[in-house]
């Protein structure tokens, strides 16, 4: 903060800051006066510094009550960067929702009303921090769903990450993932206009699933421990895993696939088609590959369909059944997840995680990549909605218009007589 720039960070109820920081510039001020022998810019440079220093010092996170805050009242406290901490149950009733899931908040069913308070509480994170905790329920440690607190534009989401990830932790790895911690919201979220839009385009993302490579064996684990933060896998190791053998006797068993998409806003689908016949966010692989082989090969493609790409999380599974007992649900022994508006075009290989949520050891699956767009031809449920309210408003004022016909005598048997 330079001294000429005459602003001034914290303010309000925090005057003791202020009183320090302007006893330190007139004392700096006194001192100018008898050292003759500097010049200006060093005495200059020497003010914003101890000014400097006040400041950091001195400023903190300032937290605001969460009833002040869904009051619009935080200006009043004037704080330059004030912290508000609310529960995922008051976080659901404000946006309008009965449980705070991301199902609720799909394009294709928000309302009008509901639309109206998540872009309420984007205009005032917009100007200050939002930190939503869990409910003191979850006794287990599950963890709430990230996807809505993100969507109203929250930049704390308290979640538990020590234990082995599930969709929740997996999201939040794949959204922050070499990002250095900070991901830029959309434009519409941060100057008020509310987010996500009617987009009337579609990115496209086509993905061959060619081959799967060295996926590990019954009972077996292969950690890689490498990366930024490999040297913290000895000071958990329970988390990670160790490398194991695989078992001595493996019975057969068949692999699947299961892409799927996550997005915090806007329209998505999934589908083998280009322009899918109905909406779905889940596709499994109807070809198998044999667990027999070294590389099995799979030969489907999908085509992922997203809005906002870069607010739309892919996540790809596999799936393990035993052919003896096929009745029985396939077992997800690895994974991968991935921003959807982050993936490159060409040949392109997913290294993929076991369930401990650690890199797996030469296990990648190979596929081939290629982007596009679609146009925007499905209505939202809103618009549907709409469309249908309006149907029924003419369809009342064509009643009311036989009713008054009849009663006036010119209608008779559904044919106009004297007319």
């Amino acid at each position: 903060m330079h001294r000429r720039a005459g602003k001034v960070l914290c303010k309000g109820k925090v005057k003791a800051v202020l009183a320090a920081v302007r006893k330190a510039r007139s004392s700096a001020d006194v001192a100018e006066t008898g050292e003759a022998g500097r010049t200006v810019s060093e005495r200059e440079g020497a003010s914003v510094a101890s000014s400097e220093t006040l400041y950091v010092r001195h400023l903190t996170l300032r937290t605001v009550p969460a009833d002040d805050f869904l009051a619009g009242l935080s200006h009043e406290y004037g704080f330059a960067l004030p912290i508000t901490s609310i529960g995922e149950e008051r976080l659901g009733q404000e946006m309008g929702l009965a449980a705070p899931r991301a199902e609720a908040l799909d394009e294709g069913s928000v309302s009008r009303g509901m639309a109206g308070s998540v872009h309420a509480l984007q205009r005032k994170t917009a100007e200050q921090l939002l930190r939503v905790y869990p409910l003191g329920l979850r006794f287990a440690g599950k963890n709430l769903d990230p996807l809505v607190c993100w969507r109203a534009g929250a930049q704390h989401v308290a979640l538990n990450l020590g234990q082995h990830p599930d969709l929740a932790a997996q999201l939040h790895y794949a959204l922050f993932e070499d990002t250095g911690g900070y991901v830029r919201k959309p434009e519409e979220m941060v100057d008020g206009r509310g987010w996500p839009p009617r987009r009337e385009s579609l990115r496209r993302v086509t993905i061959e699933l060619l081959s799967l490579h060295g996926l590990p064996k019954q009972g077996e684990e292969r950690p890689s421990r490498d990366g930024a933060h490999g040297a913290s896998h000895g000071y958990v190791p329970e988390l990670t895993g160790s490398w194991r053998a695989p078992a001595a006797v493996e019975s057969s068993s068949t692999l699947r696939l299961k892409v799927s998409l996550h997005a915090i806003g806007g329209f998505c689908s999934v589908s083998t088609r280009r322009q899918p016949r109905q909406v779905e966010t889940e596709h499994v692989t109807s070809s198998a590959g044999e667990h027999g082989g070294l590389s099995p090969r799979f030969g489907e493609t999908v085509h992922l369909l997203a809005a906002e790409p870069h607010e739309t999380i892919l996540r790809v599974a596999v799936l393990e059944s035993d052919e003896e007992n096929a009745s029985v649900d396939a077992e997800e022994v690895a994974f991968d997840t991935v921003v959807l508006g982050r993936m490159r075009p060409g040949y392109r290989t997913l290294h993929l995680r076991s369930r401990r949520g650690t890199r797996i050891e030469m296990c990648h699956l190979f596929v081939h990549i290629s982007h596009g767009n679609e146009p925007h031809k499905w209505p939202s449920a809103s618009e549907l909605r709409e469309e249908v309210e309006t149907r029924r408003s003419e369809a009342a004022g064509l009643r009311k218009e036989i009713s008054q016909l009849r009663r006036g005598g010119v209608w008779r048997q559904g044919s106009f007589v004297g007319i």
